[in-house]
């Protein structure tokens, strides 16, 4: 009885002939089935007259198929919880406002290893800086948001459990994604969101290089200042770029190309495009 018991504890309910799991779940039908006594539910006649036909199929059979209905049954809720730590982590890179299609390859791991994902990779608990060059679908946005990804799966190591053991974020946002286009737009006069950017121990700056180049060198002030910042606190960021190492110079200065420099690398990749390949 020990063992049955057990079982049903664990919240592994296979499925005998023409019953449902619900048919064995005690917390069930003292909700639906029992009557209160003393402030406890006891079971319901329906309900024990249930269990002890479960309880007889279940000695009726082998070892062996007990084992495999456990293991089946457990494979089952590993599976649904992986299918929960993945939708928890799509938000996650949602909030973090990772492109949606980068998300959903990262998530289905959809991808193989190349010059973008090694640079990435190399980068995992480094501080500093790392720029990655390279034409257009070489795979540099992707290995952007898998570092992302990478933090949040640490973050999740890290994170107390709740009581469906799914994992929470303890703490405000660790990483954040985004575009020079959505930089261009923002205004200097947003210290919320400018100290954020300024502040957030990951950041990735998406496609620079392709931002509007305004005659009043807005852009280019702000990124000098956010990229100064983030310089002097040593934290870590992640740019992505089609320029090379020269035009990028000449673009942005010789002060952001120093910080560059002395604080992280600069990898030009040369993978062709993954753009249209399975």
């Amino acid at each position: 009885m020990d063992d049955f018991s057990g079982f049903l504890d664990e919240s592994l309910f296979p499925k005998p002939k023409e019953y449902t799991t619900d048919d064995f779940d005690p917390r069930l039908h003292r909700e639906r089935m029992g009557h209160e006594d003393h402030g406890g539910f006891i079971p319901s006649s329906g309900y024990r007259r249930r269990y002890g036909e479960y309880f007889t199929w279940w000695r009726s059979l082998e070892a062996t198929e007990r084992d495999a209905l456990r293991d089946a049954a457990r494979a089952a809720r590993t599976l649904e919880q992986i299918a929960t730590d993945n939708e928890a982590e799509a938000r996650e890179l949602e909030n973090a406002a990772v492109p949606p299609r980068v998300a959903s390859l990262i998530i289905s791991g959809g991808f193989s290893m190349n010059g973008a994902i090694e640079a990435a990779t190399s980068f995992v608990g480094e501080s500093g800086m790392l720029v990655l060059s390279g034409a257009a679908g070489c795979g540099k946005t992707f290995a952007a948001g898998w570092l992302v990804h990478r933090e949040i799966r640490n973050q999740a190591e890290l994170s107390e459990l709740n009581d469906s053991e799914c994992w929470v974020p303890r703490q405000r946002p660790r990483y954040q994604f985004v575009t020079t286009a959505r930089l261009s737009r923002m205004s200097q006069y947003d210290e919320k969101t400018v100290d954020a950017l300024e502040s957030v121990p990951l950041l990735i700056i998406d496609d620079v290089g392709a931002e509007y180049a305004d005659a009043k060198g807005y852009f280019a002030s702000m990124f000098d200042a956010l990229i100064n910042a983030r310089y002097a606190n040593q934290l870590r960021t992640v740019l992505t770029t089609n320029l090379t190492g020269r035009q990028f110079k000449e673009r942005y200065g010789e002060r952001i190309a120093d910080r560059i420099r002395e604080a992280g690398r600069f990898v030009e990749l040369d993978s062709a495009s993954l753009r249209g390949k399975s």
